[in-house]
């Protein structure tokens, strides 16, 4: 099938395309006008071979063109060949001709993300040149995929419009495969294709309009229209080779990769788990492996061909105190297992992947291995990559998620991991408030539990002694810009399974308004969610929130000498299933008790919840404007 465009028909209808697409799509700097991908399988002398050519062409729509001319093909240098890669640029002229200007320096570099150590991503790069508004940017390639469990995606919507997408597979009658799509298809349309010995599955989008990006939605893989094509099985001579089919498939490849390592853990490693373990519970010996290894290991990421799904043994991740997440779950695993603990090796994906295993038995289910043991019938997942989670606390990255667990190297069970409750994860702030003048002072104490507390503690581990102090006043200030900290203390920041806690004083000064014998004050020194109204005109996907939460404030309010209280607000509350907040005045002697209560149950809140969502908003905002006041007595 041809790939290249007629050089003719593009400098014919140059202009008037860039013209009709400026005027279609008038504020985006770059549309995709062909995304083509058209696979080859064959079995060659008994080996599957599996070639792809890749073809894609982009518009220029605007004076940024300059800035949006570098681009890269990435790849595994021991999974992929890349060979053929082709760019070139067409300029427009005046007269709307097209100069075609190939690129000639294409470099090849280690595309090595920030938090990888060592991998064999790799990426051709290059620049096209010479490129302004109107300009094409053309590159096509081969890619020879080596392993055919990695084989078949594609996805048809970017965040730039797509005017053309087109994804193909061809096979002889050797080769099983089976596909399945994901997300809208009413812009996609399929044919098929069957000879006697060759099928062709055919895909084709047209017009499809961009994923708009939004920093706090999901990732596109939620929304954008893709199809998953698995290798099956190929016959090799006589005999059937298995592939990817099911989840047993998927499980079985796993398994051979990982099931000879860690069988022989040293006197070294032995030695430890004793020092760590002896004399204590189950649950104590489980947390006492847990917690080292997320003190003593450090997370360095490694994707290294294989290594990539290989662990390395327990030995050596110990000895050496680095590793990357299947290291640290591997330790983690053979660790409680030499301390009579039967723990699993599990596979999952973090919450960025949408797919179950049932749906998707492929290696693009997942991209995270952890530990699982099960107590009291009742999964627990140890993640040792989060140095600041406690034990029975299921991760961020994957509640909600599938695990895929190794029982034995026959049989496996998929659990989904629990969502925490909203009770788990909390921000307490309890403050006591005197008036003096026109300023309050007082003292408080802020405690922050499951993930919540994880998050701070991971925050303030990584920041410098000054990035610290500003960060912890950066969490108790309030009131207004007029606050001022004294005696910020952290307590408990250093300890596990127990909640972690701010003291600190405060003062705010010209914080009480006097009008003749009275005067006021505003209760709500936390504004919690103040300016978290949802912009429903301009958000078209979900909100993805971190974890269901609490946040309380505790205010007790001491009745100045020589007053009385002259005005209490009424109560306030709005309920929601997904969502909600309480406000409660509480008169007890000479104080008054206001609490706070905010609380949110989603990790994904939908569109049509927005509106309610904006009328909680609404009503908390009005609700914080409320005054107490005090009369002269």
């Amino acid at each position: 099938m041809a790939l290249l465009l007629n050089a003719g028909l593009l400098r014919a209808q140059s202009r008037t395309d860039f013209e009709n697409l400026k005027r279609k799509y008038p504020s985006e700097d770059l549309i995709v006008l062909n995304k083509k991908e058209y696979v080859s399988l064959e079995v060659v002398k008994g080996k599957l071979e599996i070639e792809a050519t890749h073809y894609y062409e982009v518009m220029f729509m605007s004076d940024k063109a300059p800035n949006l001319a570098e681009n890269s093909v990435g790849y595994s240098a021991y999974f992929q060949d890349i060979n053929n890669l082709e760019a070139y640029s067409l300029i427009p002229d005046a007269a709307g001709q097209y100069k075609k200007i190939q690129v000639k320096n294409i470099k090849t570099t280690d595309n090595r993300s920030s938090s990888v150590f060592f991998d064999d991503q790799k990426q051709k790069e290059f620049m096209f040149e010479g490129v302004k508004k109107g300009a094409i940017g053309v590159y096509s390639y081969k890619e020879k995929l080596k392993d055919p469990h990695l084989f078949g995606s594609f996805i048809f919507k970017q965040y730039v419009p797509i005017l053309n997408a087109e994804y193909s597979v061809s096979f002889p009658s050797e080769i099983a495969l089976t596909y399945k799509t994901f997300g809208d298809q009413s812009l996609i349309n399929f044919t098929e294709k069957k000879s006697r010995n060759r099928t062709q599955y055919f895909w084709k989008g047209s017009d499809l309009p961009k994923i708009p990006y939004e920093s706090d939605a999901p990732s596109l893989q939620y929304y954008a229209p893709q199809v998953l094509t698995l290798i099956n099985s190929y016959q090799n001579s006589n005999l059937k080779v298995d592939v990817l089919k099911n989840v047993d498939q998927l499980y079985k490849w796993y398994v051979s990769m990982i099931k000879d390592v860690n069988q022989s853990p040293g006197t070294e490693l032995k030695s430890l788990v004793d020092s760590l373990t002896k004399g204590k519970s189950e649950i104590d010996k489980i947390k006492s492996i847990y917690y080292w290894v997320q003190d003593n290991v450090k997370y360095i990421a490694f994707e290294d061909g294989l290594g990539g799904f290989v662990p390395r043994e327990a030995n050596a991740v110990v000895s050496k105190r680095f590793g990357d997440c299947k290291d640290m779950a591997g330790t983690i695993t053979t660790m409680l297992n030499i301390a009579g603990i039967k723990a699993h090796p599990t596979w999952i994906g973090t919450r960025d992947i949408p797919f179950r295993y049932e749906e998707n038995p492929s290696p693009r289910t997942d991209n995270h291995m952890i530990s699982a043991v099960k107590i009291n019938d009742k999964w627990q997942f140890l993640d040792g990559t989060n140095t600041w989670l406690d034990y029975g606390i299921s991760a961020e990255a994957i509640q909600g998620k599938e695990a895929l667990i190794m029982i034995t190297p026959e049989q496996y069970e998929v659990a989904q991991v629990p969502v925490e409750n909203r009770n788990v994860n909390y921000e307490k702030d309890s403050i006591s408030l005197k008036i003096d003048q026109n300023r309050v002072i007082g003292k408080g104490k802020i405690v922050f539990g499951g993930l919540w507390k994880t998050d701070i503690l991971n925050n303030y581990s990584r920041a410098t002694d000054k990035e610290r102090e500003s960060y912890l006043k950066s969490l108790c200030t309030k009131g207004s810009n007029k606050c001022k900290l004294d005696n910020v203390k952290p307590v408990d920041f250093n300890k596990r399974d127990i909640p972690a806690s701010i003291d600190y004083t405060y003062s705010i000064d010209d914080y009480v308004r006097k009008i003749d014998d009275e005067i006021m004050i505003n209760p709500c020194l936390n504004k919690r969610l103040i300016k978290a109204n949802i912009d429903i005109e301009n958000k078209k996907l979900d909100y993805e929130e971190n974890y269901h939460f609490i946040t309380q404030q505790v205010l007790t309010i001491e009745t100045p000498k020589g007053y009385k209280l002259n005005y209490l607000p009424n109560n306030a509350s709005y309920k929601k299933d997904l969502f909600g907040f309480t406000i409660t005045y509480t008169v007890v002697g000479e104080t008054i008790k206001v609490v706070v209560d905010i609380n949110a149950d989603y990790l994904l809140l939908k569109p049509e919840k927005f509106t309610e969502w904006n009328e909680m908003i609404s009503a908390l905002n009005e609700s914080y404007n409320e005054l107490i006041t005090f009369k002269k007595i």
